[in-house]
């Protein structure tokens, strides 16, 4: 098959490094395309920006000219669908769609505040295969959606970088919110100051206005991630998101709140499980216990490869992909 993936700014990364295993590793053929760049600047394949695919020849600011674009489009025989703004490129693709050649993926963000106007948007009189991450919160947004874990790292180009033993200097926290306010980094700064007038603490966040805006590239955040002790997430939201799977792939302890409903699902995650009311004690004990720190972060980064590691989670999403089609070879 020649699958093209379709995002418009390709939430977590994942629609390229999907395309990009799927090239290296199955016998199908597989492109990524946006319409722009992610804001963090995640890596990408093919990057169109205001396409006119009815006046190819003034297009502008493209990686690849509008023709190329739109004969990769029609040259497709399966679709991976996700950001379903209403654009150019989009009604190019949706001209192409059949019920058994597409699959669409409902995100976060762009979904929750009004996922039933999209999910009935796109239903037609014949089925179509859709999916949503398996957090509690898209599963209220979209209960009538099949719910997947979508989240994919490549544990081979990030890994642990090794800390020393006994630990030697401050302890270097990271947090790296999109939005604060939902994310609950009033709680952690307060957790943070209190505890750096006892314990030599280096703190470091990112991320600094409601949108993200302004906040550290993709690129720039792993490095940080990486040489990071600890990694602290959110504290309201009850569920992880990509930054959270991408983090574990390092091998440190990553504090975030669950639900109830998250850990009925995954109930042997080694994330530090927290709260408003219990981000301080727990990241105090986590800060004076080195070894603790180790361990928790050898169980975080082997749970990483098995469950987000792109060499399985990948073959999720391909044979997904094989069933919708009919695939039987």
């Amino acid at each position: 098959m020649k699958i093209v993936m379709y995002s418009y700014n390709d939430w977590g990364g994942a629609n390229n490094l999907l395309a990009s295993y799927i090239n290296k590793h199955t016998k199908h053929q597989a492109r990524s395309i946006t319409e722009d760049k992610h804001p963090f600047c995640y890596d990408t394949d093919i990057v169109w920006k205001n396409i006119k695919l009815d006046n190819a020849e003034n297009a502008t600011d493209t990686i690849e000219t509008a023709v190329d674009v739109a004969n990769i489009i029609e040259d497709a025989n399966f679709f991976v669908l996700g950001q379903l703004y209403d654009t150019p490129l989009l009604k190019a693709i949706q001209r192409r769609l059949k019920p058994n050649n597409h699959i669409i993926f409902y995100g976060g963000s762009d979904v929750r505040p009004h996922a039933d106007k999209l999910f009935n948007s796109y239903r037609q009189k014949e089925h179509r295969y859709t999916f949503t991450r398996d957090d509690f919160t898209m599963i209220r947004c979209l209960s009538r959606s099949n719910h997947h874990n979508v989240y994919m790292v490549d544990t081979n180009r990030f890994k642990p970088i090794e800390k020393n033993i006994p630990h030697v200097g401050p302890v270097k926290i990271f947090h790296s919110p999109t939005n604060q306010a939902i994310k609950g980094t009033i709680h952690i700064k307060e957790a943070v100051e209190n505890l750096s007038k006892k314990y030599d603490i280096y703190w470091e966040h990112t991320g600094t206005t409601p949108s993200g805006a302004g906040g550290i590239t993709w690129a720039e955040g792993m490095a940080k991630k990486a040489s990071a002790d600890i990694y602290i997430d959110q504290l309201y939201i009850g569920a992880i998101g990509a930054n959270v799977a991408e983090t574990m792939t390092f091998g440190i302890p990553v504090l975030c709140y669950l639900s109830n409903h998250f850990m009925s699902m995954y109930p042997d995650t080694p994330i530090v499980n927290v709260n408003p009311d219990t981000i301080e004690a727990t990241l105090e004990d986590l800060i004076v216990d080195h070894e603790k720190r180790r361990i928790i972060g050898n169980q975080t980064r082997n749970y990483c490869v098995d469950l987000y590691g792109v060499h399985n989670s990948a073959w999720r999403w391909i044979h997904m992909i094989e069933f919708v089609a009919g695939d039987k070879s």
